[in-house]
């Protein structure tokens, strides 16, 4: 065969052997990211420990983090600021005592496991933003999630901001909840907005016995509202949840906790007290039974 009838190279076959080396390179960085979210931990856990020697702790950890800081940075560059040691630590604190169940993370059977018994499967922006969320079981969740989907940060960050836990935790349609958040709608809440007191009032009627999780739900109502429909000048959303069980009428109400009696004086005078809504409540409970016994 003369060089004129050569077979010519297929082009597909090119780029699938590019493919290999942009997986494997990718693979390297995702080895990498994930070795060093490792070492943050293990450093973290390294500087919680060397605190409790020194007498006077406060202190001593702040010596700690700067000399640190200065040792590593000539050793390494940049990267290990003071504050970015305090993160680590954060981290290690944080984490050291958060465990998920391990059927989370099957998929990466081949992570190494801290002292802890915990994997870590994503990058440590990823975790700079998830050590930011107090509550656990929605940092769990949005864990786990970010994993399952292989959420970018910026896609966290933006499943975050539309309040997606807190969506799914009041709905009793999560599928549409996350066709929703897929598609970055919101999901409307029956609200009444208070002109005097400037501020959205929450109202959630409940038959039967009153349950912990009453509160709560009412509670992340409150906090979806004061995230994403508030006004940064106006108060922030009250909650009531009034609930008839047999003969009893039970009002709860939730105020901001950072100044709850200082808003309660003014809630006081211009929305009606638990006392009050307790009667209208008994009221309508003998209207409805006096009607059945017609």
């Amino acid at each position: 065969m003369t060089k004129k009838e050569m077979t010519p190279i297929d082009h597909s076959f090119l780029e699938s052997v590019a493919k290999v080396l942009t997986q494997a390179r990718e693979n390297a960085k995702t080895a990498v990211n994930l070795s060093m979210v490792y070492a943050y931990f293990e450093i973290g856990r390294m500087i919680v420990e060397e605190e409790q020697h020194g007498a006077n702790r406060a202190a001593y950890g702040t010596q700690l983090l700067k000399e640190l800081s200065l040792y590593l940075t000539q050793q390494f560059g940049k990267g290990y600021s003071a504050e970015n040691l305090k993160l680590m630590r954060r981290f290690y604190m944080v984490y050291s005592q958060d465990q998920i169940g391990e059927t989370v993370f099957t998929q990466f059977e081949d992570l190494p496991v801290v002292s802890t018994g915990r994997k870590f499967c994503l990058s440590w922006s990823h975790y700079l933003k998830l050590m930011r969320i107090a509550n656990i079981e929605e940092r769990h969740f949005y864990e786990i999630e970010a994993v399952k989907n292989d959420w970018s940060l910026s896609e966290l960050k933006r499943q975050y901001n539309s309040s997606l836990y807190e969506r799914l935790a009041l709905s009793t349609d999560k599928e549409k909840v996350y066709r929703l958040s897929e598609e970055g709608q919101t999901v409307k809440t029956p609200s009444d907005y208070n002109r005097l007191l400037r501020c959205f009032v929450l109202f959630d009627l409940k038959i039967g016995e009153l349950k912990h999780q009453d509160i709560g739900q009412m509670q992340m109502y409150v906090h979806y509202y004061d995230r994403k429909v508030k006004l940064p000048d106006e108060n922030p959303t009250i909650g009531i949840v009034l609930c008839k069980d047999k003969n009893n009428a039970i009002v709860e109400m939730t105020l901001p906790e950072d100044n709850a009696q200082i808003f309660a004086s003014k809630y006081e005078t211009v929305l009606p007290s638990k006392e009050s809504l307790q009667k209208l409540l008994q009221e309508q409970m003998l209207d409805v039974s006096g009607d059945e016994n017609e």
